[in-house]
């Protein structure tokens, strides 16, 4: 079974249990605040997009972290070094005990801001979403095999070596699937969205909210995200905190450049070039420029990278590059033209004698 089979077949098992109905809610722009300045929809190669939780709210009338643990199972699916992928991504009680508000009140626990997709560059094409909430019960087999693709889920940084977390994904979702046959895993709420820009669908920076209630229960024009938190009100000057049920908010982030370069598999030849062009020696210096060629090829056909950004990084390394080979060259020849004659440092010891300073 292929591994997009494979989680093709997950969600499937998800999809037929009686409580996967989804209540969800997508908040718009202008109910987003601080208010964004730009709402530019992703175009392929142009921007880098990833997933986020941006918070969690469990209430405590479920006992969860004392009968209960939760979990959140993510599956993004997008166009990636030429071809889809799909990648799971689970996060269990370990990360949320980790990530959470320590202090448990009355009215539930909160927890924030985890990435579960990206940092990946948006090539085109359909992108997919699927995020289901579940509840399982502590003390049994389940919360063993949890602890395992928890830990297998959080074994490698998805945004710099895909390709290497790609292969762990078969192992996550044979454990999901194991989870998902036991009893005491319960799914809660869940949705699958498809985005695809080919069929006339909008992609851009966007926020969802999944809730465990009946959207009898509430307005939906009165949700808003406000610092990363959601907030419930008729308008902005009357917005309060949303304790009413379990709920998991998350988001589509659009960013133009990535910070973690250095992590990315390119770096180690441009501190190659940089040491090289560190020395004055002519051969470095050829060695440097050899290693800048190469280091090129690798910016222009990388994964992950934008091709603006990659462009924008080769100009950056070059100049660096110059810059490293000038100081080494003045380094080299430090001194030479300031060499004291030998006179002239007779005369000053001579003076440094009178006056009692040598």
């Amino acid at each position: 079974m292929s591994f997009a089979t494979q989680a093709r077949a997950v969600w499937d098992r998800l999809q037929r249990t009686e409580r996967v109905l989804p209540s969800r809610v997508k908040i718009p722009d202008q109910r987003i605040l601080p208010r964004q300045t730009s709402h530019e929809l992703f175009s392929p190669d142009s921007a880098y997009f990833q997933v986020r939780i941006n918070e969690m709210f469990l209430s405590n009338q479920r006992e969860w972290f004392r009968k209960i643990d939760p979990m959140v199972f993510v599956l993004t699916e997008f166009a990636y070094d030429k071809s889809e992928h799909s990648v799971p991504f689970v996060v269990g009680p370990q990360l949320l005990e980790n990530k959470g508000n320590p202090t448990r009140t009355p009215t539930g626990m909160l927890f924030f801001n985890t990435r579960v997709a990206g940092i990946h560059p948006y090539r085109g094409g359909r992108l997919t979403l699927a995020l289901v909430l579940c509840e399982i019960e502590r003390e049994n087999y389940a919360k063993r095999i949890l602890s395992i693709i928890e830990k297998a889920s959080g074994a490698l940084d998805f945004s710099t070596v895909l390709t290497s977390y790609v292969k762990l994904g078969g192992v996550i979702l044979d454990g999901l699937d194991a989870l998902l046959s036991e009893e005491s895993t319960k799914p809660l709420i869940g949705m699958r969205d498809e985005i695809d820009p080919d069929a006339g669908d909008l992609f851009g920076p966007c926020h969802w909210l999944l809730i465990d209630l009946p959207k009898s229960e509430f307005q939906e024009d009165h949700f808003w995200v406000k610092d990363g938190h959601l907030q419930y009100g008729e308008s902005e000057q009357a917005l309060t905190d949303f304790h009413k049920a379990d709920y998991v908010l998350f988001s589509i982030v659009k960013s133009t450049e990535r910070g973690d370069i250095r992590a990315l598999p390119f770096y180690p030849l441009y501190e190659a070039a940089l040491k090289e062009a560190a020395s004055a020696e002519t051969e470095s210096w050829q060695r440097a420029k050899a290693n800048l060629s190469a280091l090129y090829q690798m910016l222009i056909l990388s994964p992950d990278l934008t091709s603006e950004q990659a462009d924008a990084l080769n100009d950056s390394f070059v100049n660096k590059l110059k810059a490293a080979r000038k100081i080494a060259l003045q380094n080299a020849t430090l001194g030479e033209k300031d060499i004291v004659p030998e006179s002239l440092q007779k005369r000053l010891h001579a003076a440094a004698k009178i006056m009692d300073i040598e």
